[in-house]
């Protein structure tokens, strides 16, 4: 039994492990290499400078209109319609002066003064206008409905004459009819306004006999602003 307990006890003190040793020096470099620090907190990430910053720093990296933005050089292309609207625009006026004093040097010396026809049917002022003889042109020519508007043109600068209205091109007919005071007036300046209207905004195609019946409207009332004057 006793020989038993030896030989288990030698094979024991054969069989035992002995302690092993870690490496200070390695054991050293493990602690120090961020790999295998797993407790140490994620460091944040660095902050992106804000755009108004970024500006201050290098402005003439955001104001430089070579700096192409998703295609061509969109500076280039802003000078070239600028200078494209400048040179159209400086054509244009060069256009309408040589226009006017070609006109102004064939034109005779006998139409000094002169109104010009279409000038007449809507004109800035008509204190100073003469009527007269642009209807009798029209008429002459078969324009009925330009002699019936400026035969209208006519009673209104008669009744301006009067100070019974105040003309103003931004004015219309109902203006007009609001404005006169003379009752007695009042209905043949109406008569005249719906037949002006009638023929020139409805483009009315009028023969020689239909605008004599117009015009002798337009004729009576002339004569009744004549009768108003001497009484």
């Amino acid at each position: 039994m006793m020989v038993l307990m030896l030989g288990v006890g030698s094979v024991m003190a054969q069989g035992a492990a002995e302690p092993r040793q870690f490496d200070p020096e390695r054991l050293e470099r493990y602690r120090s290499n961020p790999d295998y620090q797993y407790d140490r907190p994620t460091p944040e990430p660095p902050e992106r400078p804000k755009p108004e910053e970024l500006i201050r720093e290098r402005p003439e990296a955001y104001t430089d209109p070579r700096i192409e933005i998703d295609g061509p050089n969109i500076g280039g292309i802003v000078k070239v319609i600028f200078w494209i609207l400048v040179i159209g625009g400086g054509g244009f006026m060069l256009l309408q002066i040589f226009r006017v004093r070609l006109k102004n040097l064939f034109k005779k010396k006998s139409d000094e003064g002169k109104v010009e026809f279409e000038e007449v049917l809507d004109p800035e002022d008509i204190s100073n206008l003469e009527l007269d003889d642009p209807i009798r042109n029209a008429i002459d020519k078969g324009q009925y409905r330009k002699a019936t508007r400026l035969l209208y043109l006519k009673a209104l600068r008669q009744m301006q004459d009067r100070s019974m209205i105040v003309w103003r091109r931004e004015k219309t007919n109902r203006d007009y009819l609001r404005e006169l005071k003379i009752r007695e007036l009042r209905p043949p300046f109406r008569q005249i306004t719906h037949l002006f209207e009638y023929i020139w905004y409805g483009e009315v195609p009028l023969d020689q006999d239909n605008f004599n019946q117009a015009y002798a409207t337009f004729v009576e009332f002339d004569q009744q602003l004549r009768r108003y004057d001497e009484g």
